[in-house]
């Protein structure tokens, strides 16, 4: 969704560039973005660690009540720290038999267990909450909502990815709630898969898609200050 566009005259002020900044310090998102910009040869992508000095205030935004509220807070905050195009996600599991929980507070769903992770935490929690539950009934996805900032231009897409909720968590790979997510259509856990896997299907995967589709049909050019 494009909601605004640059002037001339804010173009005659701004320089070329090749770099999109990613405002997240999440090492699991940077690792995965990294991978996923590999089919974007064209851009630069550097994350706000690099680029700032202040990223940890990132950590502060995320009081939103939707995931385009706060990838909205986040990535302006970055883009003004930065001066760089940004692009800024909020993501999160969404259970149906839950009521579409944890979903926005999926990153801060359980208080963290002494010997525990957080992520390890969240899971716990989710798990013991689905308790009970028939396998038909644990149907879930994940949900990522993607903002691209540049000078006078935000673009927004979403994408998701359908499974369900397993009773015990499998597989070595991803972050977060990954071991106990069955992709719909497969008999793999999102951690089971390898990373080139996973980006080939993954709700990221498929809003940096949408993302990069918008950007191309509107013929956006990379700018800076």
């Amino acid at each position: 969704m494009l909601l605004a566009t640059t002037t001339k005259q804010e173009n005659a002020s701004m320089r070329p560039t090749n770099m999109i900044m990613l405002a997240s310090q999440n090492a699991g998102k940077i690792r995965e973005y990294q991978s996923l910009f590999n089919k974007y040869p064209e851009y630069k992508l550097v994350t706000v660690g690099e680029i700032t000095s202040n990223a940890s205030a990132l950590a502060q935004a995320e009081n939103g009540k939707t995931y385009y509220e706060n990838a909205f807070e986040k990535g302006q905050l970055a883009h003004l720290a930065g001066k760089l195009p940004t692009i800024s996600d909020d993501s999160g599991l969404e259970v149906d038999a839950l009521g579409g929980r944890p979903g926005v507070l999926s990153d801060r769903y359980a208080s963290i267990e002494p010997g525990y992770s957080k992520s390890e935490s969240n899971v716990r929690k989710l798990l013991e909450e689905l308790r009970g539950v028939p396998k038909d009934k644990r149907t879930a996805r994940f949900v990522c909502t993607l903002v691209f900032f540049m000078e006078g231009v935000v673009v927004s897409a979403t994408g998701t990815v359908e499974g369900s909720i397993l009773e015990t968590p499998r597989g070595p790979n991803g972050f977060g709630y990954d071991p106990i997510f069955l992709v719909k259509d497969t008999d793999l856990s999102m951690a089971e898969m390898a990373l080139e896997q996973k980006n080939e299907l993954s709700h990221r995967a498929r809003a940096l898609a949408a993302l990069m589709q918008q950007i191309k049909e509107k013929n956006l050019k990379l700018v800076r200050p």
